[in-house]
């Protein structure tokens, strides 16, 4: 099995990075297979809500980084996601990415359905319950399982 972490910040060494980090030396300790994307150098354009990726069964915007993305996506068992918390939502970059992911594979036989996943967000004040509700919400929206914990 294999778990993807994909981290949202434009910071080098940034303490999301480090907390997907983290989640990822984890589940390699338990024998997964790990990668760990950051965003910080790819670029992702919006969804364009063209409906394109209905008869094409892929994102019509080709010159960016969303197809590597998203094959990188579709081959994994895991998905983490991780982003730091700006004016208390998810950054741009990231919910660029979800937000086509989730119109390609909704048109191409619901892919990340069946995945399992987690959120990780990261604030220093307010802001974590709205961000970390977008990244719950979207694992829901495509049918990936998130586990529940305790503390």
């Amino acid at each position: 099995m294999m778990v993807l972490g994909i981290t949202g910040s434009l910071r080098k060494d940034s303490n999301t990075k480090k907390y997907v980090e983290h989640c990822l030396e984890v589940l390699a300790g338990e024998g997964l297979e790990t990668r760990l994307v950051s965003l910080r150098d790819k670029q992702i354009k919006p969804c364009l809500g063209c409906y394109a990726c209905v008869k094409e069964k892929r994102c019509a915007q080709g010159d960016d980084d969303f197809a590597e993305m998203l094959a990188l996506m579709e081959q994994a068992d895991g998905i983490v996601l991780g982003s730091p918390v700006y004016l208390s939502s998810v950054v741009p970059q990231m919910m660029s990415l979800l937000s086509r992911a989730t119109f390609v594979a909704h048109w191409n036989d619901k892919f990340l359905a069946g995945k399992v996943g987690g959120p990780i967000t990261v604030a220093r004040r307010a802001g974590h319950n709205l961000a970390f509700s977008q990244l719950l919400l979207w694992f829901f929206i495509n049918g990936i399982t998130v586990p529940g914990s305790t503390y």
